[in-house]
Formats: C-alpha cells, sequence, structure tokens
C-alpha cells in the first residue's frame, strides 16, 4: 500500500513569491513529505526526501524544511528544488 501525495508548495533557486497556504494546512498535524533536488554545475544529480516520522504541523516541517534549503542556497552555481507533499490516506 502507497499513500497519495498532494503537492502543496514548490520551493527553488528559480522559484517566484507564492500565495499564502490554506488554513486547513495550519491548524492540524498532517503527515508531510519534502522531495529535494540539486544539479550541480558539472552535471551529477542528487535526490533525496525529507519524511518525519509522525504528525507535524506545517510551520513544524517548513522550519525543518528551511534549513536544508539554507543548505543548498550555500552550494554555489547548484540549481535546486524543493517539492512539499501532503500525504493522505492509503490506496
Amino acid at each position: 500500500m502507497t499513500l497519495k501525495r498532494k503537492l502543496v508548495r514548490t520551493y527553488g533557486s528559480h522559484s517566484v513569491a507564492h500565495k499564502p497556504l490554506p488554513q486547513e494546512y495550519e491548524k492540524a498535524r498532517l503527515r508531510w513529505l519534502g522531495h529535494v533536488r540539486m544539479e550541480t554545475g558539472d552535471g551529477s544529480v542528487d535526490e533525496y526526501e525529507i519524511q518525519p516520522d509522525r504528525k507535524l504541523y506545517l510551520r513544524d516541517f517548513l522550519a525543518i524544511v528551511t534549513a536544508e534549503i539554507d543548505k543548498l542556497e550555500d552550494v554555489g552555481g547548484a540549481d535546486w528544488r524543493v517539492d512539499i507533499f501532503r500525504l493522505m490516506g492509503r490506496s
């Protein structure tokens, strides 16, 4: 069985300003997944996921993701992207 994923937000080295997130994500503890993809100037690609082992408020999960984004921004010349997904019921 797998969890369904709903894309909530994307951050990246070339992303634009975002609209506020819906209140439903701010007020409930939910399951979240962050998919990180970074490509360096030499063409190598690194992909990994950030997935807490318990439900979190969105603000708490975004604090984890922000720390990861700070690391990505320190890599000069890298093209990176972080997709934030809400994980939902089993299919």
